[in-house]
């Protein structure tokens, strides 16, 4: 029975890319998401430095 409550490890994200034309809005939604994690050890690159 309790290996039907037993808890399945998942792989970690450890990242996300975002693709489409341009002014679709993937900048601020990155940015909104960036801004709201609750954790100070974080880093955000942006795939084309401008």
């Amino acid at each position: 029975m309790k290996s039907l409550f037993r808890t399945k490890t998942k792989n970690k994200i450890m990242g996300l890319y975002f693709w489409g034309g341009v002014g679709r809005g993937k900048t601020y939604l990155v940015d909104c998401f960036f801004d709201c994690l609750p954790f100070e050890n974080k880093q955000r690159i942006h795939f084309h430095r401008f």
